[in-house]
């Protein structure tokens, strides 16, 4: 197909183009094939393949609050001398409650991804609850920046994040009793019902027309 012949055209673009690169770039790659470790990102490693290594062990209640410490890190750590925090919500909640508490952890999120994407429908259906779609996409934004940012920072725990999912979960309750409270229309207010055609007809008789 058409992506196949481009990316054959951007190949041949590319061969050719590497002669015209300058030395400059080159050497400044070169550093690459002899970089050093970063000290902090092993150490995040160190602690994340600590935590996997307690939840295998410990698969249902994990090793408890405050797990990353000397004496854990000395029997699971890859390398116990290396003592950091998880800094990831994952990680921390995998070491801290095991697989059954990551579970949970996730399911809650993923929880709140598909009430707000249940409002967003809601409010597509019906005009009347357009004013709460600046709220859900806030909350839904929210949720996207502690998902991601929390796979390297340790807030698992971070009582701004409970009071997103507060709000979600008020939110969707808000608009459900908005929408339940809508009155429904009846067929008599949209067109006439069979009760009222007979009163129209019976209303127009040959003799009730005027006669001239």
């Amino acid at each position: 197909g058409k992506k196949w012949t481009y990316a054959a055209v951007g190949g041949v673009i590319l061969l050719a183009a590497v002669p015209l690169i300058p030395d400059a770039w080159f050497q400044r790659m070169s550093p690459i094939g002899t970089y050093r470790p970063d000290a902090s990102a092993m150490g995040r490693i160190n602690a994340w393949h600590f935590a996997i290594n307690v939840a295998l062990d410990r698969p249902l209640t994990g090793g408890g609050f405050r797990v990353f410490n000397d004496a854990l890190f000395a029997k699971y750590a890859p390398n116990p001398w290396d003592i950091h925090d998880a800094h990831s919500v994952y990680f921390e909640v995998l070491g801290e409650h095991g697989f059954v508490g990551l579970g949970l952890f996730l399911g809650l999120m993923l929880s709140c991804f598909r009430s707000l994407a249940q409002v967003r429908r809601w409010i597509e259906m019906n005009p009347s609850v357009a004013w709460a779609e600046p709220y859900q996409a806030m909350l839904r934004q929210s949720l996207i920046a502690f998902a991601v940012g929390g796979a390297f920072l340790g807030l698992a725990y971070f009582d701004l994040y409970g009071y997103v999912i507060v709000a979600i979960v008020l939110l969707k309750i808000i608009v459900r009793r908005e929408l339940s409270e809508e009155p429904e229309a009846t067929p008599s207010e949209d067109c006439p019902g069979p009760a009222d055609q007979g009163i129209l007809q019976g209303a127009v008789t040959p003799s009730s027309r005027v006669r001239s």
